[in-house]
Formats: structure tokens, C-alpha cells, sequence
């Protein structure tokens, strides 16, 4: 672009910029001095004012008008900044008043002197870790608030994360906005997306009418991945392939691409990148509870500490837990959960709700237990809402509940017996009298150990599994065979677990009723096999469960985007291109329109080419399940696989289809990874 090019441009801007300014004094002088502009991006423009009636200072947030002229938006617009005028909490910028005069519509908030933290990453894109953690747990603390109030803030960014110079503090900003700018339709709307979509959690970018809290756990997840890494976890050069890559798409490691980054905090956080909404943080307040916890135990410190000495800890002694009544620990979470109760009541309380409506509204927690593995995760989800694949009742149940606990048991007296035996070696030879306490330490874990372990022990024998079955993965062929359920209680489990109601209604539900039921042929079958066939076909398990998955993942992303984007759209949409161009040049608006209506033509195509990508993937990844049902039923049938060493024409036959599986296997990789 030439220098007079660039003049000319910057000339139409700042004219542009004066004449909203005009229209902003004309609609709103009478009760703000207007100031300078703060800032603008797609959903508003930003002025300093002063409340002429409070002579206070405050931000003036303006909607511009090519998207106040649309009255359904400006009144949702209203509506979402009224909603959001009812927070009041430090960590969140209060709205003062919500304004709609001459066809403006604004909102006073209060004035954050300071920057954002995009602002803060653009000169250092690497910040303290303690800042990242603090920053981030402010935001949960907002966020939780705001949530337990019934506001979802759907535009969670560092754009919308200010940082107070006076104070300090972290305060979120614009709560509700990105749900204005919908304006009642699923579809792009004049150019601005619903939320940002490189923010954006999995289900936005699906187009879930109704997203919950944790929606804001993962947005903010992708905010302290970028403060880590120094860079976002997704990139693409389109909005339909960005949004595609966080509903498909694992991020990088963070371990990996900052491995100086205390693992707790990692964990923290790869925690809140789960793309399944029940596998993240349940809530914004545990996600700020372990923000705070790292904080405060000094997790952000230590492994600082051990990166700057050059010194990389070695595990070689697991860490032994400690050895707890289990009454305490059922009587400290009753009393966790009761605090959480009331901190939820008090949060209801401020936002207007009585005492008693907040119970059927309020968030179920789940006791956890933090017991630290290794580092990498500070804590881990509660039995009851760990992801499972089957669950399993009676005697499947105590297996499935036995065998871990006898290998972590043994784990335990293996780590008591290193840690006594070094200890009293040490002691004797340097004459230590302070390696006595350890030593009777470790000699005590190793008693309790042992006691739990023989339980286990006892336990899996009357069960039907041997300890070597315990340590390894013969347990879950053992406890799949003992789960006597009827199969139509096997398949309603699975489909509930991988498609909804709205899925299995559509056109692809017999799709994903076909694969379920594939599934559960591949899980039968895998257990009759002999362990010679199965050392044949070792991740056949696996990566059925992970095609399942992926099935009920795309249909439910096609249901709702061929529900959000009708057949019909494109063509109504075409039409309105032509009527518009039919009109006379001078007619009003004519233009603006038209380059609207192109903008959103441009955005339903990049639709409908995404959602024919997940239709030829569905397709794929159906037929390598049902590719694998086939050979494996094939290779139990033969049921030669432990005579592999008879050169007979059954045994070739064997060798054949187990060739067949692995190339499906590879196959279904292939199809994963799309």
C-alpha cells in the first residue's frame, strides 16, 4: 500500500471515528461528558466520560450502529447488559446504567485504569508463573461468582481480562455481550462471531444453544495456556477450521512446549482443555480452589526452584500416601461439601435468589481426593464423575473397584521397603540418630500396606483374579465377562453416554445405534478370545472405544449444525442477495446491506463445507468399526490362535484376518486423527 493509499485510509478512519463520536455526544452529551476514545474492536467502541449527575468517571461502551440498527439485536443487547448490572463482585467491572437514545444503544461501566492482559502479553508474551496463577484464580473467582448468579460470560479472552493499576486486581469485563451479538440466530451475525473463536469451547464452536459454566472453564483454560506457552493452543487461518480444531483436536503438551512450568499448575490446566464438559473442572470455584491451593503450597516454587538448579527429580521411590481413617476422611468432605454449600448460598443471596430456590440450582461437587501422582495432577476427578466407559454392577464392580487398588497397595509396601531399607542403612552406617523417625515411619506405612494388600489379595481371589491379572489388564476382561446386565441396558448406557436425545432423533441416530451396537459385538467378542488371539490384535479394545467416541462426537456436531443451518438457508440467503441487487443504486443502504448479506453467505458456505467434512469423516470412522467387528468375529471364529505353529490352512486363514485387524487398526488411527 502506498504512503498516499495509507493517508487516505487513515483519513476515512479518523472521519468515520468523528462522526460516531457526533452521534454518540448528540444521543448520550446530556448526561456524560464524552473523552477520548479508549478503544474499539467488533462489538463496541470505548469511551472515556464523565456522569455529569455523579460526577464520576466511567467507560462508555457504545454497540455501533450497523449493529443497533437491528432492533432484535439492540434489545437483547439491552437485555444481556441488564442481566450482567447485577453482579457485583471485586474481580468483575461493575455496569452502572444501560442507555438507548436515538438509535444508540451504551452501557456505563466503571473506568479500570490500567491494561488488559492481552495488552500485558503483548510485551511480555511469557509472564511469572505466579502471575499467571494469580490472575487466572481471580478470574475463576469471578466467573464462579458470576455463574453461581445464572451468567455465563461465553467471551472469556484476554481482551476481557483487565488488569487495575491502582489495585492490582484482575477484573473481568463484558459478561453477556457475546451473547447479544447473536441476536437470536445461531449463524454469524454481521460479521461477528459468538465469542471469540480462538477462545472458544468445544461446544460453541458446535453451536450448543445452552452452554453451561464449564463453557468459561475451558475459554479461561486456552487464556493460561497462552500465558504459559506464548502462544494459543489452536491456529488456523479460518474461523471454520479454528472452530473445528477445538472440537477435534488434542492441544500440544504443555509439559513439552514449557517444561519449566510448575506441573501443577500444567495439570490445572490441561484439566480445563478437556473437550468433554464433565471431564473438565466442574465448576469455576474448584477451578479457582486449585488455583488458590498451588499458591499457597508452594507448588509454583518448587519446581522453579528444582528447573533453576539444573537438578530434574527422578521418581524412583513412589510417593506413599498417607495412611487415613477412612470416617475422617468421609467427615472432611461432608464438611468441604458443606462449606461449598454455603459459599453457593452466598453467592445466590447477592444475586437476588432466596435461600431456599438456590438448592435444585446449585452445583454438585464431588469430594476429591488430591493424592499427588508424580506431580502431574494436583487433583482427580471423583468416582462418580470420572470418565467411564462401562459401569459395571455386582461382582464386575468389585473388580473393577479391587484390582487398582491391590496394585497401588503393593506399590505403597514396594515404596515403604525402599524408603526403610535405605533409611536404616544410611542410619547405621553414619551413625544418624535423626533416621530413626523415618525409618518407624516407613516401617508403620509398610505394616498398613501390607495389611490392605492381603485384603486385596483375598478379595481378588474369591472375585476370580490372579495377582498377575490384578497388575496388568486382565482384570477388565475378567470384569466385562461378570457384567450380566441385559444388552438393552449395555446399549441405552452407551447411548446416553456418547449421543443425546436430539442425536438419536436425527437422521444419524441409527448411525450411532449401529456403531454402539459394534461396540459392544467388539467388547464380547475380545473376551472369548484366547490370550494367544488377543497378544494378536492388542489394541483392538481401545481404539473401538475411541472410533465410538468420535461417532458420537460428529453426529452430535451434525445434528446441530444441520439443525442450526437448514437446507433452505443458503437458498433463502441467495435470494436476498438478488432482491437486494435488484434494488436501485441510490436506494438506502442499499450497499451496507448488500456487503452484510455477502459477509454472511461467505460464513454459511464455510458451514456447509465444514459440516460435509464431518459427514465423509462420520462415514469413515462407522466403517472402520464395523471393519473391525467383522475381522475379529472372523478371527474368534477360527479360534486358532493358539495352534499358530500347525501349518494348516485354518491357521494361514488366522494370520490373514490378524493382518486384516492391524491394517484396520491403522486404519481407524488414520480416521482419528482427522
Amino acid at each position: 500500500m502506498t504512503d498516499a493509499r495509507r493517508a487516505a485510509v487513515s483519513a476515512a478512519n479518523a472521519a468515520d471515528a468523528t462522526r460516531l463520536r457526533d452521534r454518540v455526544t448528540a444521543a448520550f452529551g446530556e448526561q456524560y461528558l464524552i473523552g477520548e476514545e479508549l478503544g474499539r474492536g467488533g462489538m463496541a467502541v470505548v469511551y472515556a466520560a464523565e456522569d455529569v449527575r455523579l460526577q464520576r468517571q466511567v467507560a462508555l461502551k457504545v454497540l455501533p450502529p450497523d449493529l443497533a440498527f437491528r432492533l432484535d439485536v439492540r434489545e437483547r443487547f439491552v437485555r444481556e447488559a441488564q442481566t450482567a448490572a447485577r453482579l457485583n463482585h471485586p474481580h468483575i467491572v461493575p455496569i452502572y446504567a444501560v442507555h438507548e437514545d436515538a438509535g444508540m444503544v451504551c452501557f456505563a461501566m466503571g473506568l479500570v485504569r490500567g491494561d488488559s492482559v492481552a495488552a500485558r502479553l503483548v510485551r511480555d508474551p511469557r509472564p511469572p508463573f505466579e502471575f499467571v496463577a494469580s490472575v487466572l484464580e481471580q478470574t475463576a473467582d469471578a466467573l464462579a461468582y458470576a455463574h453461581a448468579c445464572g451468567v455465563v460470560h461465553r467471551d472469556v479472552k484476554p481482551d476481557n481480562i483487565l488488569l487495575d493499576s491502582e489495585s492490582g486486581r484482575a477484573m473481568v469485563t463484558d459478561f453477556g455481550i457475546a451473547r447479544a451479538a447473536e441476536g437470536g440466530s445461531r449463524l454469524t451475525q454481521t460479521g461477528v462471531a459468538v465469542g471469540t473463536p480462538a477462545f472458544m469451547s468445544p461446544e460453541q464452536a458446535t453451536g450448543d444453544k445452552e452452554v453451561d459454566g464449564r463453557s468459561d472453564v475451558y475459554s479461561l483454560g486456552v487464556v493460561g495456556f497462552l500465558m504459559l506457552a506464548g502462544r494459543l493452543p489452536f491456529e488456523a487461518s479460518t474461523t471454520p477450521a479454528m472452530l473445528l480444531k477445538h472440537v477435534s483436536e488434542s492441544p500440544p503438551p504443555l509439559a513439552s512446549m514449557r517444561p519449566d512450568a510448575p506441573r501443577a499448575l500444567v495439570g490445572i490446566l490441561e484439566r480445563c482443555l478437556a473437550k468433554r464438559p464433565a471431564d473438565r473442572w466442574e465448576s469455576a470455584l474448584a477451578l479457582r480452589d486449585a488455583l488458590r491451593r498451588v499458591q499457597r503450597d508452594g507448588s509454583l516454587r518448587a519446581d522453579r526452584s528444582a528447573a533453576a538448579s539444573g537438578y530434574t527429580p527422578q521418581p524412583v521411590v513412589p510417593a506413599l500416601p498417607r495412611v487415613r481413617d477412612e470416617q475422617i476422611d468421609r467427615d472432611r468432605d461432608r464438611d468441604r461439601d458443606r462449606d461449598r454449600g454455603r459459599m453457593e448460598r452466598a453467592y445466590a443471596e447477592k444475586a437476588g435468589h432466596r435461600a431456599e430456590d438456590w438448592a435444585p440450582r446449585a452445583i454438585a461437587y464431588a469430594p476429591q481426593h488430591g493424592e499427588a501422582d508424580g506431580g502431574a495432577r494436583i487433583d482427580r476427578l471423583s468416582d462418580q464423575h470420572a470418565p467411564s466407559h462401562h459401569s459395571p454392577t455386582g461382582r464386575a464392580e468389585r473388580i473393577a473397584r479391587t484390582a487398582p487398588a491391590f496394585k497401588r497397595h503393593l506399590t505403597w509396601v514396594l515404596g515403604s521397603a525402599i524408603v526403610g531399607g535405605g533409611t536404616f542403612a544410611i542410619g547405621a552406617s553414619l551413625s544418624l540418630p535423626a533416621l530413626v523417625v523415618p525409618f518407624i515411619a516407613s516401617v508403620l506405612v509398610g505394616i498398613a500396606s501390607t495389611q490392605m494388600l492381603m485384603m486385596d489379595f483375598l478379595k481378588l481371589r474369591r472375585l476370580g483374579v490372579t495377582p498377575s491379572e490384578a497388575l496388568g489388564d486382565g482384570w477388565k476382561a475378567i470384569a466385562a465377562r461378570a457384567d450380566d446386565r441385559p444388552r438393552s441396558a449395555l446399549v441405552a448406557e452407551a447411548l446416553e453416554r456418547v449421543a443425546g436425545p436430539a442425536v438419536l432423533q436425527s437422521r444419524h441416530g441409527s448411525t450411532v445405534r449401529n456403531a454402539v451396537d459394534d461396540r459392544l459385538s467388539i467388547r464380547e467378542t475380545a473376551a472369548r478370545l484366547s490370550a494367544a488371539d488377543k497378544a494378536m490384535v492388542p489394541d483392538v479394545e481401545p481404539t473401538a472405544e475411541a472410533l465410538l467416541e468420535r461417532i458420537g462426537s460428529l453426529a452430535g456436531g451434525l445434528e446441530r449444525l444441520e439443525r442450526d443451518v437448514p437446507g433452505e438457508a443458503m437458498a433463502q440467503l441467495d435470494a436476498r442477495i438478488a432482491m437486494t441487487r435488484a434494488e436501485p443504486e441510490h436506494a438506502p443502504d442499499r450497499e451496507r446491506r448488500l456487503t452484510l448479506l455477502t459477509r454472511q453467505q461467505a460464513s454459511l458456505q464455510e458451514l456447509l463445507d465444514r459440516r460435509g467434512t464431518m459427514q465423509r469423516q462420520l462415514e469413515s470412522a462407522s466403517v472402520a468399526l464395523r471393519s473391525l467387528r467383522f475381522d475379529l468375529v472372523k478371527l474368534q471364529t477360527l479360534g486358532v490362535g493358539s495352534a499358530m505353529r500347525d501349518d494348516t490352512q485354518a491357521t494361514q486363514e488366522a494370520r490373514a484376518v490378524s493382518a486384516d485387524i492391524r491394517r484396520a487398526l491403522e486404519a481407524a488411527e488414520e480416521v482419528r486423527a482427522l
